[in-house]
């Protein structure tokens, strides 16, 4: 029995080995239930998942965020002439001995939030997040400079006050999220 699945291991490890993952990869990830499609988008390999520092700003890798709702979300929206809006929040830890003049920034968490970055989607699902930018003197008080990435979805508000869509959210480090394609899936909240 140990031999047998030492053998099917094996064979998985050079099925998956041998393929050519560089133009495009699909990946399935399983978070908590939630499954999100993960497409790597065909970038520079220096440009995939890397924050770059430029001048006295770090920009942060892009990456783009497909949002497909069921069919009652979609006519829902329509109907309503409401947009979709895709959040990434940006974060890090900081380092223990943090100035005060940063204190104000930090949240719940203990982290020090770095960015929001913002796209409101009319007739397309998917959000470009690229040419983000948050400045070099916060990346020097990170502990840490793999920073965190919380991106959620909700619709635009411009009907109704309140949001109308219950959407998968994403959350990791910007290592694994750079340079790739995630698919985040929703329905109407009364749904």
């Amino acid at each position: 029995m140990v031999n047998l699945i030492l053998v099917i291991l094996t064979g998985l490890i050079f099925t998956f080995s041998s393929a050519d993952y560089r133009d495009i990869h699909h990946n399935i990830i399983r978070t908590d239930s939630i499954v999100k499609m993960q497409v790597e988008l065909n970038v520079p390999d220096a440009d995939l998942n890397e924050l770059k520092i430029i001048g006295d700003s770090v920009e942060i890798p892009a990456f783009e965020i497909e949002v497909v709702l069921s069919k009652k979300a979609e006519a829902k929206l329509k109907k309503d002439k409401e947009t979709v809006i895709v959040r990434a929040d940006f974060s890090g830890v900081p380092i223990e001995n943090l100035p005060k003049k940063y204190q104000d920034q930090l949240d719940e968490m203990g982290e020090l939030f770095l960015l929001s970055h913002s796209i409101e989607l009319t007739d397309s699902r998917l959000a470009e997040f690229k040419e983000m930018r948050f400045s070099k003197q916060l990346y020097d008080v990170l502990k840490n400079k793999d920073i965190s990435v919380f991106v959620f979805v909700y619709s635009g508000r411009i009907s109704i006050d309140s949001n109308l869509l219950d959407c998968e959210v994403l959350q990791d480090s910007i290592h694994k999220i750079g340079g790739k394609r995630f698919t985040l899936r929703g329905t109407l909240i009364n749904d």
